[in-house]
């Protein structure tokens, strides 16, 4: 997904190089849980949620 992709561009690429596909994946999970958590719920990162839980 854009979204996804846009989140995994700011991990530096020496580290990106080091992670398998699986582990991005629950990078974004974690980070998408952490913006619920910390109650994104009413701000912009709501619809990138929306958008990333959808993909």
């Amino acid at each position: 997904s854009d979204l996804a992709n846009r989140l995994v561009s700011k991990i530096p690429e020496d580290v990106r190089s080091d992670l398998s596909e699986v582990v991005l994946n629950k990078i974004i999970k974690i980070f998408c849980k952490e913006l619920k958590r910390i109650g994104a719920a009413n701000s912009p990162e709501k619809n990138l949620l929306k958008r990333l839980n959808s993909e």
